[in-house]
């Protein structure tokens, strides 16, 4: 029973490392966008969290960064559940 746990345990943490967004992958222009998207919210205070997700320059941050990984269309449900744990 406790090899069984250890062995999930492990099998999640590795796929949990192959979700992980990893600047190393990305592109000189990929990473020059991301921190473009970025800058705007450097110019403004921190909004509460679901303030931020209906923020546009937050959007765009987000949506930049999803896309630099091939992962734009998960946008809505990477948000969502962030929203859903922060709610919890």
């Amino acid at each position: 029973m406790a090899i069984t746990l250890v062995r999930t345990k492990l099998n999640n943490f590795i796929i949990c490392l192959q979700f992980m967004l990893n600047p190393d992958l990305l592109s000189l222009e990929q990473k020059k966008k991301i921190k473009d998207a970025f800058s705007p919210l450097l110019q403004r205070d921190i909004l509460p969290l679901e303030d931020e997700f209906r923020d546009e320059d937050r959007i765009h941050f987000e949506q930049t960064v999803l896309r630099s990984y091939d992962l734009g269309e998960h946008y809505e449900k990477v948000t969502n559940s962030l929203l859903s744990i922060h709610r919890t």
